[in-house]
């Protein structure tokens, strides 16, 4: 076995010399940390709400009751205080391609766990089958976002 370093151990043992330890605390003292900075008054303002969970609250509390999915026509109501509640937001462009909207209320609308999953994740095919529901509405809004802001 080869000892290339003055503190007689290998590679994969180093960290039991206390030689070496000591000089790996001293240099991650001195490193700098990262601190997130803090939003301004002002940003707040201009936001008004700087989280998607802020944003979803004060958009289910404008919403009329009993509340509805634009599309399907179902309730929403009973989905308040579960899980499935954040799935009745959905971005109608996407947070990855238009990452600048996603705090946006007009990319968002209220709909039904089972439309934002056929919307985001399912085929034209599968949207097909729902012929009851009225998929313009996400389809008009979509193109008229992408006419505003762009592609």
């Amino acid at each position: 076995m080869v000892f290339n370093n003055r503190y007689g151990y290998c590679k994969r043992h180093l960290y039991l010399s206390e030689e070496y330890r000591k000089k790996v605390i001293e240099q991650r003292s001195q490193q700098k940390v990262y601190r997130i900075p803090k939003v301004s008054k002002k940003r707040q303002e201009e936001l008004k709400s700087y989280s998607q969970i802020d944003l979803f609250n004060e958009m289910w509390d404008e919403m009329q009751k009993p509340r509805r999915c634009s599309v399907s026509g179902r309730r929403l109501d009973y989905l308040e205080g579960t899980d499935l509640w954040y799935s009745c937001f959905a971005h109608v462009l996407s947070k990855g391609s238009h990452s600048k909207l996603k705090l946006l209320k007009e990319n968002i609308i209220i709909v039904h766990p089972d439309v934002h999953a056929l919307y985001d994740q399912g085929t034209q095919r599968q949207r097909e089958q729902h012929k009851n529901w009225n998929w313009d509405v996400l389809y008009l809004k979509r193109e008229e976002l992408l006419n505003k802001y762009g592609r």
